[in-house]
């Protein structure tokens, strides 16, 4: 392990991969604020928007498995406390994913911040080309089309899935 002049490791902890240079140009350049969506996304390409969300839904979303006796089906989800996260169900909607009633629950105790959840449709995603990066929550969002859909094909990107 390396160590700076203080005796400091210089081990990383994080690699960033690049998968786009249109998207590494969006985060790069046009995010100053990290507590924000960057304005540039509103006007980005369609691609680029669902990129984004892919990333979001990545790091704060899930794919939820709801088992019933009869039908067992999937659902998406989103939440989280950042001030960016009420701005998130009008991106799925810029990029025609339908979303449900969004709700603010501010918690018990005065110091905790408001946290915001909502569901997207996962039948409006699939219809719209919405992935994740996440294999393990693609491979449910590729088990929810195969149960419950008709699309003989469903090819979104897989650059890095593992």
């Amino acid at each position: 392990m390396r160590q700076d002049a203080s005796g400091n490791s210089k081990r990383p902890v994080h690699r960033i991969a690049w998968l786009d240079a249109d998207f590494f140009e969006l985060m790069y350049y046009a995010t100053n604020d990290k507590g924000k969506l960057p304005d540039y996304i509103w006007e980005a390409s369609y691609e680029a928007r669902l990129e984004m969300l892919a990333g979001l839904m990545d790091t704060d979303g899930s794919v939820i498995l709801i088992k019933n006796f009869v039908n067992p089906t999937y659902m998406l989800s989103y939440g989280g406390v950042k001030p960016f996260v009420q701005y998130v169900p009008a991106l799925f909607d810029r990029c025609n994913i339908r979303v449900g009633k969004v709700s603010t629950d501010r918690g018990r105790k005065a110091h905790y911040q408001p946290y915001t959840r909502f569901s997207p449709s996962i039948g409006s995603a699939v219809k719209r080309g919405f992935y994740f990066r996440c294999s393990r929550k693609m491979e449910r969002i590729r088990e929810y089309v195969r149960l419950h859909t008709d699309l003989k094909v469903y090819d979104p990107p897989n650059i890095g899935l593992a």
